[in-house]
């Protein structure tokens, strides 16, 4: 395999051609299964809030879910077929689904037995699955299921753990919130073991590969042990939040527990346990692997922390962060720098990071950890000064240099939005918890809580500045019981406000960048306008459950909005009439949408637990400073950053109508040279080669302007690569 891998396929818009919208990170989030394939460790599967993550090269990059799923719940469990590794199962939501092409389609099989907790399969196919009704076994597939109950709790038979003996298949073990059960006839007959150790539950159970007597179930004790296959039980360890447990496959004094604090290790089976690897330190590890080498993955929860999947090689000393093309963060605030091109911040529960290059790699800003970000604005005037708000009681952050260094500022109780003046940036507008809004003019510094309209108490919850006027969304208690949707206004800096005579559940607005009076607003079923600063409303559409808008300057204005499991549409003509914005969002529930100032043909929209899409539409193909165009429809470009973090743009040089270079630090040396053959008569596609001179890490972009197509190619720091995508376009 190459070292120059394939990490993200974005296809983008033309004239002539949809667009697609695709994930760009931030990598990570929160995960909740992992599977090594058997037989080939560099295959590997990632259980997420929105499907099953893939990856072929050992972790290095991750595949997105070919069917992404919106279920109410994460993937629980996956557990791969020894004998046929294409064929897998997973549990998804409530239900449990297979599939035989290696995770790309799935099939619900479990509908006669949900709800699914937990799935374990067999050497030989036989399917064992967990359920809110006992134990179910399939010998056909999950065609078909017989239940497994005789001996387990007559009632509350929710199964929290289900292990197998690989073994000695026929020795199982099932763990509910009120105690442990035994069988040693493949499922006939149960049996209660643990006794009162036990009497929690198990929420994992694992059996030692090396030595088959030795068990371990984890519940919220800590990590309880067998030493005689399961009949009598003692407490190996105390440890915070358990949530699994992995013997190792060839040392039977190893195994190491995943708890809501990192990983910890025990050589001694289980007597006594120390940290694993302090990169861990703090982390929620839901999920824990571990190969027949000796390679161990975790993956962790992505709340307070980035989440993501960790490998470490060395028995948990050092774990390395690998979720590369994984995207499976919340994101819940959405910025783009309108002053740096290409500048994105995204933050939410999981705090805040920043890209400097539309989403292709993303940085942890340094805020204090554990901090989440309800909210982000930049300085109209001055790029580097950004400010970060938090559901955290008096936490506000401010950073001078674009997001680089923060300073804690003693802010209000609680911030939930944030707004600047446009007129004057050094003031700045926040609401919060208790009915609360508040003002400083020095920048953050200092704040003042301000009164609020009557009668008798007002929940602000979302802010809009613009020259002249502060809109404010949120609710009025007429009757203490029922909130009343309203709508808000000041045009004296938030010293007073009315209260604007709308009953339509507004929760997001776009004013016009040309005129305050002009908002569009979501609420009800519906998008509405204003032209008057809010005295009158008129709906413009009747689009149900929009997500949000924005407005990308003209002439003319471009209003978009994000409509749940539609997609995006673009309105020019305020709102009249709407043209749907790319392709590959339908079924997707959608969040905050955001503009590229510096392109606005280039958008960004959050997706719940799948981080930021973004579509763009170039404009044409020719050669320039740092462009190079190939067969008159293929644009070439590259970004490099050297070992000691400087960046910058590969600089192109002309060979051919089908090759052309790439220079980084000298136009004398060629750094990467870049050729697209035509292949169709092969196999139907362009084909796309490249070869590098330089082991500094750099980005490759190829874009087909004919059909907006686009692919974008990593190379590691430290590696040299050439490839060949014959796949390509």
């Amino acid at each position: 395999m190459p070292a120059l891998l394939v990490l993200i396929a974005l296809l983008l818009a033309s004239p002539a051609a949809a667009a697609e919208w695709t994930f760009a990170g931030p990598d990570g989030g929160s995960v909740y299964s992992l599977a090594v394939q058997p037989g080939n460790p560099n295959v590997l599967y990632a259980g997420t809030w929105t499907g099953v993550f893939k990856s072929v090269d050992g972790g290095a990059t991750w595949q997105p879910p070919v069917e992404p799923r919106w279920e109410s719940m994460p993937v629980l469990d996956i557990a791969i077929v020894p004998s046929q590794p294409a064929t897998m199962y997973a549990v998804m939501g409530n239900g449990l689904f297979k599939s035989t092409d290696s995770g790309d389609h799935w099939t619900d099989v479990g509908q006669s037995i949900s709800p699914v907790r937990r799935v374990k399969v067999t050497p030989s196919g036989v399917v064992y699955a967990g359920s809110g009704f006992g134990v179910f076994r399939s010998s056909d597939g999950g065609a078909t299921w017989q239940a497994l109950n005789r001996g387990l709790p007559t009632f509350n038979r929710s199964i929290q753990a289900l292990e197998i003996d690989s073994s000695r298949p026929e020795r199982m073990f099932a763990g509910f919130n009120q105690g442990l059960y035994r069988t040693t006839d493949g499922g006939a007959r149960w049996v209660a073991a643990g006794g009162a150790i036990l009497a929690g539950g198990a929420i994992d159970i694992a059996v030692s590969p090396a030595s088959p007597q030795i068990v371990y179930a984890a519940n919220t004790t800590g990590v309880i042990r067998s030493l005689d296959g399961g009949v009598t039980w003692s407490l190996a360890s105390v440890l915070p939040s358990v949530s699994a447990v992995a013997p190792h496959p060839h040392q039977a004094q190893t195994v190491y527990a995943a708890t809501g604090d990192g990983v910890f290790k025990s050589t001694d089976r289980g007597k006594s346990w120390a940290r694993a690897g302090a990169e861990l330190a703090g982390e929620s590890v839901q999920a824990l692997e571990i190969d027949p080498a000796g390679t161990l993955w975790a993956g962790t929860f992505g709340y307070l922390r980035l989440g993501g999947v960790f490998r470490s090689t060395d028995g948990g000393a050092h774990w390395t962060f690998l979720s590369r093309g994984l995207s499976a963060v919340n994101v819940q605030v959405l910025k783009v720098d309108p002053h740096t091109p290409g500048t994105l911040f995204a933050g939410g529960s999981f705090g805040l990071v920043r890209s400097r290059d539309r989403g292709l790699h993303w940085t942890v800003l340094p805020i204090p950890p554990g901090t989440p970000i309800s909210d982000v604005e930049i300085d109209p005037v001055n790029p580097s000064i950004v400010y970060a708000a938090s559901n955290t009681p008096g936490v506000f952050l401010k950073s001078t240099d674009g997001g680089d260094s923060w300073t804690l500022l003693h802010g209000p109780a609680v911030l939930h939005s944030l707004a600047i003046d446009p007129v004057n940036p050094s003031v700045l507008y926040g609401t919060g918890s208790n009915f609360s809004f508040s003002k400083s003019v020095d920048g953050g510094v200092t704040w003042v809580l301000k009164p609020i309209p009557a009668p008798p108490l007002t929940f602000l919850t979302y802010l809009e500045a613009a020259p002249g006027v502060l809109y404010a969304l949120g609710a009025v208690f007429e009757d203490p019981r029922i909130p009343q949707a309203r709508m808000f206004r000041s045009r004296n800096g938030g010293e007073t406000w009315e209260v604007l005579d709308t009953r339509l559940g507004f929760f997001r607005l776009a004013v016009s960048p040309s005129d305050p009076e002009t908002v569009y607003a979501t609420g009800g079923p519906g998008i509405y306008r204003t032209t008057d600063g809010g005295d009158t409303w008129q709906q413009v559409s009747d689009f149900a459950h929009v997500a949000s808008l924005a407005i990308a300057p003209g002439p003319p204005e471009t209003l978009y909005a994000a409509v749940h499991q539609q997609g995006v549409f673009a309105s020019t003509d305020g709102g009249v009439t709407w043209t749907p914005v790319g392709e590959g969002l339908e079924g997707s529930f959608l969040g905050l949408l955001a503009i590229d100032p510096h392109d606005p043909e280039r958008l960004y929209v959050s997706v719940p637990n799948r981080g930021v899409a973004a579509l763009y539409q170039p404009e044409g193909c020719e050669t320039g400073t740092t462009t190079l165009c190939l067969r008159g429809r293929f644009r070439v470009e590259a970004a490099w950053t050297d070992f000691q973090g400087n960046s910058g743009a590969g600089q192109a040089i002309h060979m051919t109508n089908e090759t052309g270079g790439l220079w980084f630090f000298d136009p004398a040396n060629v750094e990467l040279v870049v050729k697209v053959l035509d292949g169709r008569d092969t196999n139907g596609k362009f084909w796309v080669f490249a070869a590098s001179l330089t082991s500094v890490e750099f980005t490759l972009t190829v874009t087909d302007i004919e059909t907006g197509k686009q692919r974008v190619y990593y190379n590691p720091s430290g590696k040299m690569a050439s490839f060949g995508d014959t796949d390509a376009f």
